[in-house]
């Protein structure tokens, strides 16, 4: 949906994910796993500490779960 939305409207996938409670974190997190890769691996946040990451791990874990 997300895909569609930005391809559409621009911006209107940000919309969606921040209605949804999903910060850029966890955004970007979610597309790492979407793409087969580990999170700590991913350009766009690979470079975040730890913690922060973690606490990015933490709401997808909880969503799958």
């Amino acid at each position: 949906m997300t895909t569609m939305l930005r391809e559409y409207r621009g911006d209107g996938h940000n919309a969606i994910l921040v209605a949804h409670g999903i910060g850029g974190t966890e955004a970007h997190v979610m597309l790492a796993v979407s793409a087969g890769m580990r999170p700590e691996e991913f350009g766009r946040i690979h470079h975040l500490p730890k913690a922060q990451l973690s606490a990015g791990l933490e709401p997808i874990a909880a969503a799958i779960n």
